[in-house]
């Protein structure tokens, strides 16, 4: 449970407050597309479904569902809640969450890994939930989720990423940070720049997590 403007949310969790890794995605989404990559980690990563859609609160009416100041004080609320330090791993629009949620945790972690990360809606061969999504059972698992509860994935992705574009001046990235994308990844390269690293070109697979071992390979 958190608090937010005289109300408390519940945010599902599934792994260890000791955990190395913490999944960070779109508000909106739900963990099951990453559940195969939070395997490959196990027992050292943890990951939530924010609060909006899957088995954390609906928060039916909440009129904040979808905006970046939510997710990112949903974000900080957990951190504060870890014993260790830890690398936050995102994914898409993810990265504007946690980039905002360090701005409002003194929760220390250990850097960040940024997969294909952007401040605009993914194109349509990235996006794990639209209809290019990869056919594995954990990503047909989320698109579910999002095809029943839609309305805070699109207000992320409207209102959420456009107040991200607006704040992106005043992060104050973590150390070390790493982004991986596909090589022609313009939006991703574009970000990697703005925080000072240079992108790691990875395949589409590993992008898409269609390859957890892939992708937890590099991360190790």
């Amino acid at each position: 449970p958190w608090r937010w403007r005289g109300r408390t949310l519940v945010t599902w969790c599934r792994g260890s407050p000791r955990a190395g890794w913490l999944f960070v995605i779109e508000p909106g989404a739900t963990h099951d597309y990453v559940s195969a990559l939070l395997g490959q980690l196990a027992p050292q990563a943890l990951a939530y479904d924010p609060v909006g859609n899957g088995r954390s609160q609906h928060a039916t009416g909440l009129e904040d569902l979808g905006s970046l100041e939510l997710a990112a004080t949903e974000l900080a609320a957990l951190l504060g809640r870890l014993v260790i330090p830890t690398v936050l791993l995102t994914h898409l629009g993810g990265i504007a969450v946690a980039l905002e949620a360090l701005q409002r945790s003194e929760a220390p972690v250990a850097g960040l890994v940024a997969l294909a990360p952007r401040l605009e809606p993914p194109p349509t061969e990235l996006d794990p939930f639209g209809p290019l999504a990869p056919a594995t059972p954990h990503h047909q698992a989320s698109a579910a989720w999002v095809r029943a509860y839609p309305a805070v994935l699109g207000a992320w992705r409207s209102r959420g990423l456009a107040e991200a574009r607006a704040r992106r001046n005043r992060w104050r990235p973590p150390s070390p940070i790493r982004v991986l994308a596909d090589a022609d990844d313009r939006a991703a390269a574009k970000l990697a720049e703005q925080l000072g690293v240079s992108l790691e070109p990875v395949s589409l697979q590993v992008v898409r997590l269609e390859d957890p071992s892939g992708v937890a390979a590099l991360l190790r």
